[in-house]
């Protein structure tokens, strides 16, 4: 069973900003969708190469609602660091509100 279904661009910003769209199927819950803003900036972190990422629910009508699904909201952001050519380390900060109710 494919937990995620297949991730779709929405519509591209420019270069390093899109919108996203995909569906979540769980197993003992009904279906989420999510639809998001999301944007990296290459940086210097910690005098490594980095990628600083935001990734954000937005609504968009490209997107709509599916009324077979419950729309899921979710706020990330974080640092992808190279620390050398074979280690990358991600601190990342995610906030998930999958909606709906969930069976105890």
């Amino acid at each position: 069973m494919t937990w995620m279904n297949q991730v779709k661009e929405v519509k591209r910003i420019d270069e390093s900003t899109n919108i996203i769209h995909f569906q979540i199927d769980f197993p003992v819950v009904s279906g989420r969708d999510v639809c998001l803003y999301n944007t990296h900036k290459a940086i210097t972190y910690n005098g490594h190469e980095a990628l600083n990422f935001v990734v954000k629910s937005v609504d968009v009508p490209e997107a709509p609602e599916n009324p077979n699904l419950v729309r899921a909201t979710m706020f990330r952001t974080g640092i992808l660091e190279k620390i050398d050519d074979d280690t990358v380390r991600m601190t990342a900060i995610i906030n998930m509100n999958m909606g709906g109710w969930f069976p105890s």
